[in-house]
């Protein structure tokens, strides 16, 4: 576990899930791959909490790296899971799971794809628009950032001047660099959600895949945005 800020903690290893620690419990983004959740439950007593404190799973999009774990922390806790409208049948086994966007550079990973566990269904049980304001551990603004899938959602936090939870949208190098990423591909959409994110300030910035960006996250946003 990996501590970002005060009450914001990033869990997981080579992929990421995040814990907002707040007065009144716990919010999970995100909820990594399947048979995984020992990072979350550990990272949940790491800071004197457990999974039955868990009060809200908010997903950024549906890819099984990102709700695998969900049928598992939602049991445990009883959760409310939230999710955008366009991910949202993914979530709960009605519609498959779209391959990440590098398909198009490296069509023969679907091969891989095949390889992964499926997802257990989960319902949701709230459905996040684009502009939502999410009072939960800590305030949550919604930002439509599709691309990586169609209903990709990224989240800012209200929290040390403003923490922005990524998810797949982009991806950041290891000088704090902000990349799409080996995961997505030159598409207009994507290209699109990076702007998108460049428009907003916020101080610092997590990631799916990636480091954390501690200081001029929005900047950096900024600064890639521009050579799009």
């Amino acid at each position: 576990m990996e501590k970002v800020t005060d009450g914001l903690y990033q869990v997981g290893k080579g992929y990421q899930a995040f814990i907002i620690d707040g007065d009144e419990g716990v919010t999970l983004v995100d909820t990594g791959m399947p048979k995984k959740t020992e990072y979350i439950t550990d990272g949940l007593a790491a800071i004197g909490r457990r999974l039955e404190d868990v009060r809200h799973i908010v997903i950024t999009h549906a890819h099984i790296d990102h709700i695998g774990g969900l049928s598992v922390v939602k049991s445990g806790s009883e959760a409310e899971v939230l999710c955008s409208r366009e991910d949202a049948p993914v979530v709960q086994g009605e519609a498959p799971m779209t391959p990440p966007p590098m398909m198009v550079r490296f069509p023969f990973l679907k091969i891989m794809l095949k390889l992964f566990p499926e997802a257990e269904p989960v319902e949701v049980d709230r459905l996040v628009a684009p502009g939502d304001t999410l009072s939960l551990s800590g305030d949550l603004t919604a930002f439509a950032t599709p691309g990586h899938t169609v209903g990709h959602l990224s989240f800012l936090l209200d929290r040390s001047g403003g923490v922005m939870i990524v998810g797949d949208a982009a991806s950041a190098n290891k000088k704090g660099k902000v990349v799409r990423g080996f995961f997505n591909a030159p598409t207009p959409e994507i290209d699109a959600s990076i702007k998108a994110i460049a428009t907003h300030d916020f101080t610092m910035a997590v990631f799916g895949h990636a480091p954390p960006i501690r200081q001029g996250a929005s900047g950096a946003f900024a600064e890639t945005a521009a050579k799009l």
